[in-house]
């Protein structure tokens, strides 16, 4: 079902969670940066979609990556000759990051199970603010590397 998101209004409290969310560990002050640097995003954007939404869909064009603020969401691979729950994703899990790193289709698709509060990142300015910033850089590789791992172990599990 696609159903446009309505936009919500981010504050610093929300600004402050996202930098958290990003970095597991980093100094207060790098932490102070990331999060003046989200707030002079003009594309970020706080968005509430409805339980059953389309987030993003498998084969689609995209370079957002897609914070989890609330709520919990399923992705699914529906491009197969049997589609399949391969995940789920909750508060601070982020997503879209495959497309965003390689420049490629959208290797899933990612549905609300309830209503959800999701950020939403342009590639672009993303890609200037993880210029910047290597923690961030690192965890954004670190979760997309574990990610292609399971979907190989995956394949290789279907190919015994």
């Amino acid at each position: 079902m696609h159903t446009d998101p309505k936009k919500l209004d981010i504050g610093p409290a929300e600004l402050e969670w996202l930098a958290c969310s990003l970095i597991i560990s980093c100094p207060p002050e790098e932490m102070a940066t990331l999060k003046d640097l989200f707030s002079g995003l003009p594309s970020l954007g706080l968005f509430e979609y409805p339980p059953g939404a389309e987030v993003l869909t498998e084969g689609g064009l995209g370079t957002d990556v897609f914070v989890v603020y609330s709520g919990s969401l399923s992705v699914h691979k529906v491009l197969t000759l049997e589609p399949e729950l391969i995940g789920r994703l909750g508060k601070g899990d982020f997503f879209g990051e495959m497309s965003f790193l390689a420049t490629s289709h959208r290797s899933a698709t990612v549905r609300t199970e309830e209503r959800c509060a999701i950020f939403r990142f342009s590639g672009q300015e993303l890609a200037a603010v993880v210029s910047g910033n290597k923690a961030l850089e690192a965890r954004i590789k670190k979760v997309a590397l574990e990610r292609l791992s399971r979907n190989f172990e995956d394949i290789d599990r279907k190919n015994i």
